[in-house]
């Protein structure tokens, strides 16, 4: 009997152990837990197919020494099929029945699921080998050997390949991306900045010609003395009107000026943010991941947190006095200079 054969009975005693559900509860119930029991399907289940390929592939190869193929290969082989028989033995120590007084931790579900799966992973790897088997036949052990090496030497190399792309196509992106971001955030400054200034002198002279109506207004009143109450509110209505619609002209200018001046610092703080980010993110090394990763958080809340500028401020009143309304946007100008 060779190893092949051998290793493949064995592991089918081994499940055998395993009753499938056809078998009666009450046989189930006097060898093992039942609610335990219950919990390793999915280990069944991914035993019977592994089972299933492995007889189909013991079939196909009985032309094959499967003593005489590559070590490598071999031991590869090897390998899963104790993997899949220690997921076993596990599963058989986890739904027995426990005796005498002592209680022993029992496997969750999650466990005997996280078997399962070991046991699929294992069915795959295998899959895989069973490739280079069924070529067997058509040429010689020597054969059979290097080009197995050849391939893994191939797989090698086209991983360190793809890794290396990855690598310069990510620095491409990521300077690409910082280098437009910055070019766009310059100009999105310059373009706040001129509208800061105009804004600014709007604002200004608003204020002036508030100052020279609220003046001439004072000097003059152009009431006659012996005036009946309704020309009086008239007169009274115009005159605040024409208050209301300069100190609205003054409020107006100057909350756009702050907007704009606040949207100036904030992309100044972007700008600093995204050139930092572009030079740290260069000069971490490329196989340290990690660092790359919290680096680029760190810079995402930098660069898209809202930060407070001194010109806008979420609670404030938008109908604030006037007189400290004015005095907010010449301290404002003043942090702008």
């Amino acid at each position: 009997m060779s190893e092949l054969t051998n290793r493949i009975k064995r592991l089918a005693d081994l499940a055998a152990q395993l009753p499938p559900d056809t078998v009666p509860q009450a046989e189930i119930a006097a060898r093992f837990d039942p609610t335990q029991y219950s919990y390793a399907k999915p280990v069944r289940d991914a035993l019977d197919s592994l089972l299933a390929q492995l007889k189909n592939f013991q079939s196909q190869i009985d032309e094959v020494d499967f003593d005489s193929a590559p070590s490598t290969v071999r031991g590869e082989f090897l390998a899963h099929v104790d993997e899949v028989e220690s997921v076993i033995n596990q599963t058989l120590n986890g739904i027995k029945k426990q005796e005498g007084n002592v209680v022993q931790p029992r496997p969750n579900p999650d466990s005997f699921r996280n078997w399962a799966t070991q046991i699929t992973q294992a069915e795959g790897a295998l899959f895989k080998l069973f490739q280079v088997f069924r070529r067997a036949p058509q040429i010689s052990a020597d054969q059979l050997n290097q080009a197995v090496n050849r391939a893994y030497a191939e797989r090698q190399k086209l991983e360190k390949q793809t890794e290396e792309a990855s690598r310069a196509g990510e620095k491409v992106a990521v300077s690409v991306l910082s280098e437009e971001n910055i070019a766009e955030l310059d100009k999105a400054i310059k373009s706040h900045e001129h509208s800061a200034d105009n804004w600014l002198r709007i604002f200004v002279g608003a204020c002036a010609i508030m100052l020279i109506i609220l003046g001439w207004l004072v000097a003059t009143n152009s009431l006659p003395a012996n005036a009946s109450v309704a020309q009086a509110i008239v007169h009274l209505f115009g005159k605040v009107l024409l208050v209301s619609f300069g100190l609205g002209l003054c409020v107006f200018s100057g909350r756009i000026y702050q907007t704009h001046a606040h949207n100036v610092i904030v992309n100044r703080q972007r700008r600093i943010a995204s050139i930092s980010f572009l030079q740290l993110y260069r000069a971490i090394e490329p196989g340290d991941q990690a660092g790359r990763q919290e680096l680029i958080k760190q810079a995402a809340q930098a660069i898209f947190a809202q930060t407070s500028t001194g010109f806008l401020h979420k609670s404030g009143n938008e109908f604030a006095p006037f007189a400290p309304f004015i005095a907010e946007v010449v301290r404002s100008a003043r942090i702008a200079k």
